[in-house]
């Protein structure tokens, strides 16, 4: 079983640098050490120890993977907040970063604008298959068709439409219609998404023990293997 080690990784795609940060609850993680003063301030806004630590884990996974990129910037100043859709928006580096949490783990992905890149991450659980399942009325027809019958890769129906919500900066919440899937492909133990409406991205999935990862990216980049593998190593435990 692949046991977790570093927690950035950084590679290449289409000729630009990008990285992936994770963060975990098992860690002890100190927030003066890691959160900028307005970042400090808006975590205490949030009433909840749940919310709280998902804001803390998300942003020091996101600090890592800026830092993997080389950005000199110490943790503690660097400020992330959130933009007018609620997308984590950088106030002193250029790095684009999306950033996704679920239960004890944070994951961020960070490149440069010309990269568009999003995560998502989702607990293959019952109550996360069942919160899908109940949000199939806003599939299109063509749409439930390609998932009868495999209730992990309905949930990743949702988990690319958040990949591509994210890259919109909207959320799900546009109408259904922009986010629509065109088409699932396995490739190996991968899952590729495409879109009916931008055909020139792709959502790749891999399912790790309780969790689906999903990773957004331009259509004709190829995944490293290298990255897979740290996945694992992180999701597998």
């Amino acid at each position: 079983m692949p046991t977790r080690h570093r927690p950035d990784w950084k590679g290449t795609l289409q000729n630009h640098k990008f990285s992936l940060g994770v963060a975990s609850q098992s860690e002890v993680i100190l927030p003066q050490k890691w959160l900028s003063p307005a970042e400090l301030k808006l975590r205490r806004s949030y009433l909840s120890d749940k919310r709280q630590l998902n804001f803390l884990l998300g942003r020091v996974a996101a600090k890592r993977s800026v830092a993997a990129l080389g950005e000199k910037l110490p943790a503690a100043k660097a400020c992330l907040v959130p933009g007018v859709f609620g997308q984590p928006t950088w106030t002193n580096t250029a790095w684009e970063t999306s950033i996704t949490h679920s239960s004890t783990l944070a994951f961020a992905v960070s490149a440069p604008a010309a990269l568009p890149l999003t995560v998502d991450l989702e607990t293959l659980d019952d109550s996360s298959i069942k919160r899908a399942q109940a949000l199939s009325k806003r599939l299109a027809p063509a749409e439930k068709n390609l998932f009868t019958g495999n209730p992990s890769a309905f949930l990743g129906l949702w988990s690319a439409k958040e990949c591509l919500g994210k890259m919109l900066r909207t959320g799900i919440s546009v109408s259904p219609g922009v986010l629509e899937v065109a088409a699932v492909k396995s490739h190996g133990a991968a899952r590729e998404i495409t879109f009916a409406s931008f055909p020139q991205f792709k959502v790749s999935q891999w399912e790790f023990g309780g969790w689906l990862f999903s990773l957004l990216t331009p259509k004709e980049s190829t995944i490293p293997g290298e990255l897979v593998a740290w996945l694992g190593g992180q999701l597998l435990r």
